[in-house]
């Protein structure tokens, strides 16, 4: 545990642990949440909709992460919906005592700026595959950064460790359920994926990666 992780878990431990089960709304749009969350246990999702009612996951977020950060930092109005995945575990805050602590540390401040670039650097990355790959890519791409943010090894596979279905990667990458099966189904025939109880099991990570010419192979 990293010495960031380590004060976020000391100062968030003082505040009440809440629990949000799939199908509950943690922040709507345009709500004022008045306060930051940090993820103990579980995955949520950060999306929004498209004039034709579309949706569209802008992010994943898991243990360890904070919401709404962008709020939090700025106070600029919510435009986007927070939704657990799974069961998920977090600490609430009042929004100045979290402002207090990184103004008052920083070595904490400095840990929380690098947190955001990281973050907006995954955006970016997710942003160019969008613009230059097409279908095939677009899944490729995902199924990789799911993979570096929540794969875990298991013998000789890795499972990505979030209960996700085919409309969910869909929505993250802007493709309708119909077209995100027939890419999935690609990848199943290959033999690179494979589907356990809605988690994506990846059978070959480097077969995987050489499949995309955006994507550095392992």
């Amino acid at each position: 545990m990293d010495n960031f992780t380590t004060k976020l878990e000391k100062f968030f431990g003082g505040y009440k642990l809440r629990t949000y089960r799939r199908g509950d709304i943690i922040l709507h749009e345009e709500d004022t949440p008045n306060g930051v969350y940090y993820i103990k246990n579980g995955v949520v999702k950060l999306y929004s909709y498209s004039p034709e009612g579309d949706e569209l996951i802008r992010i994943i977020l898991g243990p360890g992460d904070l919401f709404p950060i962008r709020w939090t930092l700025s106070q600029e109005p919510i435009d986007f919906y927070l939704e657990p995945m799974n069961q998920v575990d977090c600490w609430y805050a009042p929004r100045q005592d979290f402002l207090n602590l990184i103004r008052n540390d920083s070595e904490l401040d400095l840990a929380l700026e690098d947190y955001i670039v990281k973050r907006m650097g995954t955006l970016y990355k997710r942003m160019e595959f969008f613009a230059f790959g097409d279908a095939y890519q677009k899944i490729i791409s995902i199924l990789v950064f799911l993979e570096k943010r929540f794969g875990k090894k298991e013998g000789d596979f890795i499972k990505i460790d979030v209960p996700i279905t085919q409309s969910d990667l869909g929505a993250l990458v802007g493709m309708a359920r119909e077209t995100t099966n027939e890419e999935l189904e690609k990848l199943k025939k290959q033999g690179i994926i494979e589907w356990q109880e809605h988690h994506i099991i990846i059978k070959d990570l480097k077969k995987l990666c050489d499949n995309s010419p955006f994507i550095t192979a392992v």
